[in-house]
C-alpha cells in the first residue's frame, strides 16, 4: 500500500470535521442538561411546599406542647392539693386514734 502524503490542510480539515463533531455531541449534552434544570425548579417548588407544610406541623406541635404543659401543671397542682389534704387527715385521723386510747 502506498503511503500518501498527508499535508496541513488535511490535518486542519481532519481537526475541524472532529471539533464539528465534539460540538454536535455537546448540544445534545446542554439540552438534556437544559431539561435536568427545568426539572430541578419543579423539585425546589415541590420541596418549598413541603417545608412550609413541615413549618405548619411544627407550629401545631409547638401548640400542643403548651396546651400539654398547661395540663400537667394543673393535674399536679390538683394533686398536690388532694395529697396535702390527706396528709392533714391523717395526721388527724392519727391523733385521734392516739389521744382514743
Amino acid at each position: 500500500m502506498p503511503k500518501k502524503n498527508v499535508t496541513i490542510e488535511d490535518l486542519a480539515v481532519m481537526v475541524q470535521k472532529g471539533f464539528i463533531g465534539v460540538d454536535k455531541q455537546f448540544e445534545g449534552v446542554y439540552k438534556k442538561f437544559e431539561g435536568i434544570d427545568k426539572q430541578f425548579v419543579g423539585v425546589h417548588k415541590e420541596f418549598d411546599k413541603v417545608y412550609k407544610k413541615l413549618d405548619i406541623i411544627d407550629n401545631r406541635l409547638d401548640n400542643i406542647d403548651d396546651k400539654l404543659e398547661k395540663i400537667e401543671k394543673v393535674i399536679l397542682n390538683d394533686h398536690r392539693n388532694r395529697i396535702e389534704r390527706l396528709e392533714v387527715e391523717f395526721f388527724n385521723l392519727k391523733n385521734f386514734m392516739i389521744a382514743d386510747k
